[in-house]
């Protein structure tokens, strides 16, 4: 099994949907929303796994890197914006593996 991610810089971290760009024609307020139309369960699911890894490393990161005398605040807090990102994420593409139940 590979050990965690060690991010050396927060250029080495890069948006889940860095190299999507929805299409002109659908009107979706985020990238997130158009991507997660046109993936299947099984796609959702791979990324879900994908993003919780992600998170897990940037987590262990974050932990090290503010147990460090004279820590780069604000490195470090661009590390937890990027973690927060993730999970919103993953909790938006697990919101789309639950079916819709009529009211």
């Amino acid at each position: 099994m590979v050990g965690p991610k060690l991010y050396q810089s927060i250029s080495e971290i890069r948006p889940p949907s860095a190299s999507f760009s929805a299409p002109a024609s659908i009107p979706f307020s985020r990238p997130s929303e158009a991507l997660a139309c046109t993936m299947d369960e099984e796609q959702i699911k791979r990324r879900i796994v994908e993003l919780q890894t992600e998170h897990r490393d940037l987590d262990d990161a974050i932990e090290r890197l503010s147990q460090q005398p004279g820590v780069d605040e604000l490195r470090l807090r661009r590390l937890k914006k990027r973690r927060l990102m993730l999970r919103d994420c993953i909790a938006r593409l697990q919101m789309e593996l639950v079916p819709d139940i009529p009211a």
